[in-house]
């Protein structure tokens, strides 16, 4: 079936990850990182969970993968993720993620 059009201003809550679809995410502390193999003062959101047959898990991204950047933009904690998304729109989206220490691009398709 199709969904009907949602406004811009469709309450968050039912997707957590605003542009990024099927993650869930919670602030990167000095611990996290700690378990993650990565030096205590990594900055960025830690993916939590990811969601099968989601974009974010075709785009390849798992949990535990940190997001650091979204489209070149600096990403420290979730308010600075949910600021970054609220600007990005719809389109596809660039993100510096660290996965145990080594950090690439993914680019994450909207559906």
């Amino acid at each position: 079936g199709e969904f009907p059009e949602k406004s811009e201003e469709s309450p968050k809550g039912d997707r957590e990850s605003g542009t990024v679809e099927g993650i869930q995410m919670d602030d990167l502390t000095p611990e996290v990182a700690q378990q993650l193999g990565l030096p205590s003062d990594t900055r960025g959101v830690v993916i939590t969970d990811v969601a099968p047959d989601s974009t974010a898990a075709e785009a390849g991204l798992r949990r535990g993968d940190v997001i650091q950047e979204i489209n070149r933009k600096p990403v420290k904690n979730l308010e600075d993720y949910g600021r970054i998304v609220r600007t990005i729109g719809t389109g596809e989206v660039l993100l510096l993620i660290n996965r145990s220490g080594t950090t690439s691009f993914v680019v994450v398709q909207p559906r």
